[in-house]
């Protein structure tokens, strides 16, 4: 704009005037650019118009087209991406804190609440993109046990954290299920498959499922109009009255529909409270530094990472560009069968 500026010219009008209401009569002035050059004012403007519209389109124009071939691409997986466009590992590269205080915890978005589709950060897969399970080849879906809708919760996993199938929990007498740690989240919004949120943790229910530790995370986002109002696991019990207890049923039940029997808890269902989770989060943590360290087995999990710079498993973002090339594209979507949305029922145990 300082060209423009440079040349403003102001000139008063000889022979014309300004008459208000009253018939007075004022003075009037032109402004203009007084350009020496007729051919500076044409590449001015060429310049001014392309910085003002041409290249914020252009940007605009190959932000969607890259969101367009992604999902075009990826089907059914989830790549994840840091905020300069960058792949990243949403296990290892996320940092499991959201604030210096470690008490806000970053949580990735598997499953939005009320969807049906079992997605799951695949920890076997290179950058462990988030996809659907496919069980005897065909793609997993959980049903609605009566009066259940799909997932009751927006469902996730706190990133960096990873249940040692190696190590016996003291909490439970059995080994972890070789996944990061679960987070149901309860607050009002429904979250998109991928996001990743802040959330406050206010307490955990010990899941022993077919024969391993597999620790849920009872949690709210911190941007929930109501999060203020919780702090502990009491605060759910007395504010949302039955969900503690439907979130038991829910885990209990919800492979019945497959032949499986009921699912059991440690501490006889009980849910333990915010302290008890943070020590177990905490635990679930120093299990992910040795794994992606190397200094325990982690057998086929994949700890392809490009943040974890001590990690001997650190790679480039051109190392990265190379895997995603190199993966073959996902066929087109297949549409939900009608079967998702059928009621299950059964007599309870």
């Amino acid at each position: 704009m300082c060209p423009s500026a440079i040349t403003l010219t102001v000139t008063r009008e000889e022979h014309h005037f300004m008459v208000d209401t009253h018939n007075n009569s004022y003075p009037l002035y032109s402004c203009w650019e007084a350009w020496p050059d007729l051919g500076m004012r044409r590449i001015y403007t060429t310049v001014l118009f392309t910085h003002i519209y041409v290249a914020p389109l252009a940007l605009i124009v190959v932000m969607y087209a890259r969101i367009a071939l992604k999902l075009f691409n990826n089907g059914r997986r989830c790549l994840a991406e840091d905020a300069r466009g960058r792949y990243i590992s949403p296990f290892h590269d996320i940092p499991i804190y959201a604030d210096g205080t470690e008490n806000v915890f970053n949580m990735v978005v598997e499953v939005p609440r009320w969807t049906n589709a079992k997605m799951e950060i695949a920890t076997k897969d290179p950058l462990n993109p988030i996809k659907q399970d496919v069980k005897k080849g065909k793609l997993r879906y959980v049903a609605n046990v009566f009066p259940h809708k799909g997932y009751i919760w927006n469902y996730g996993a706190i990133p960096q954290t990873w249940e040692d199938p190696g190590h016996k929990d003291e909490n439970t007498g059995c080994c972890g299920d070789n996944d990061p740690i679960d987070v149901c989240e309860i607050g009002s919004k429904v979250c998109s498959r991928g996001e990743v949120i802040k959330v406050k943790v206010l307490g955990t229910l010990a899941l022993i499922d077919e024969g391993e530790t597999d620790w849920k995370i009872i949690a709210i986002n911190t941007e929930d109009p109501e999060a203020g109002s919780y702090n502990d696991i009491s605060d759910v019990r007395r504010l949302k009255p039955g969900y503690l207890e439907a979130t038991v049923d829910w885990f209990r039940r919800y492979k019945v529909p497959d032949g499986k029997p009921e699912n059991q808890f440690a501490f006889n269902g009980e849910f333990k409270g915010k302290d008890f989770a943070l020590s177990v989060i905490k635990s679930t943590h120093e299990h992910w530094k040795a794994l992606i360290a190397k200094k325990t087995d982690g057998g086929e999990i994949n700890c392809t990472n490009l943040t974890v710079s001590d990690s001997p498993f650190c790679c480039s973002q051109e190392c990265a560009k190379a895997t995603v090339d190199a993966a073959p594209p996902c066929k087109a979507a297949n549409a939900i069968p009608p079967e998702v949305d059928k009621w299950f029922y059964y007599q309870q145990n």
